[in-house]
């Protein structure tokens, strides 16, 4: 594609948060030198960022990409100025296109979109990413059904097994027992326990589903309706259980003036 079809240049210039004393300088020498060589008179925009290349979220790049018109060119000086990844990259010059926009990176002049060339770099691009893309997932299926061969399950680990969730359920119905002790006997939190048992020893719904996965026939206590919980003591030293001190109302100070 010739200079004149392009209608407007958009230059971006990315600096990371921790790059100490790093300024625009370089960036914007790089692409103006190479834009007075290759697309002078064309009418230009300069558009600088100071943010983390491993945000994801950068929302002052997608406006400038999603407000591109057609004919419009965005150039940046590297390739790491704008993507974190073959991916990315990707991603970013899709939408790019899909504005009728075209895409240059100067220091590798052969990736840029206004040139039959430079879309070729891209197709390859697209097709390597995508490659990639597919050996990667087919480990990881691959690796999930070894392991499920080996009789280890996918996905995360209860922190408790129903044999622990009974014991514990058991324990639970005398008031005297300090769940804060109960948790750290079974290694867990007590709000653990409390995802698995209710305050009188009853299971909850997801102590109860655990439960009948090793034991289908186990049958479900629930608590008397009306029946008062239990008074329960979380750690040794907690008296919260007792009955407050009435606050003593203060009466207010009165200033007489005589």
């Amino acid at each position: 594609m010739n200079s004149t079809e392009i209608q407007k240049i958009h230059a971006y210039c990315r600096i990371s948060t921790n790059e100490y004393k790093q300024s625009f300088e370089r960036q914007e020498e790089v692409i103006s030198r190479y834009l007075e060589e290759h697309y002078k008179d064309i009418p230009r925009e300069t558009h600088k960022e100071c943010i983390s290349g491993v945000k994801e979220k950068r929302p002052f790049l997608e406006k400038i990409v999603n407000d591109l018109k057609p004919g419009d060119l965005f150039v940046v000086s590297d390739l790491d100025r704008i993507a974190r990844s073959v991916f990315h990259l990707l991603t970013i010059s899709k939408k790019i296109e899909e504005n009728g926009a075209f895409l240059l990176v100067v220091n590798r002049p052969e990736l840029n979109t206004a040139t039959p060339s430079g879309k070729f770099m891209f197709t390859l691009l697209s097709a390597v990413a995508e490659f990639e893309h597919s050996i990667i997932l087919q480990r990881a299926q691959e690796g999930l059904r070894a392991a499920r061969l080996r009789g280890v399950k996918a996905g995360p680990s209860r922190r408790l097994k129903p044999r622990a969730i009974l014991k514990i359920a058991e324990e639970m119905k005398n008031p005297s027992t300090v769940v804060a002790e109960l948790a750290r006997v079974h290694g867990v939190s007590a709000g653990t326990i409390y995802r698995y048992v209710h305050n009188d020893g009853t299971l909850t719904e997801k102590g109860f589903d655990v439960v009948r996965e090793e034991y289908p026939n186990f049958k479900r206590e629930t608590s008397a309706a009306g029946m008062k919980q239990p008074t329960r003591r979380h750690k040794k030293e907690d008296l919260s259980h007792l009955p407050k001190k009435a606050k003593k109302q203060k009466t207010p100070k009165t200033l007489s003036i005589s």
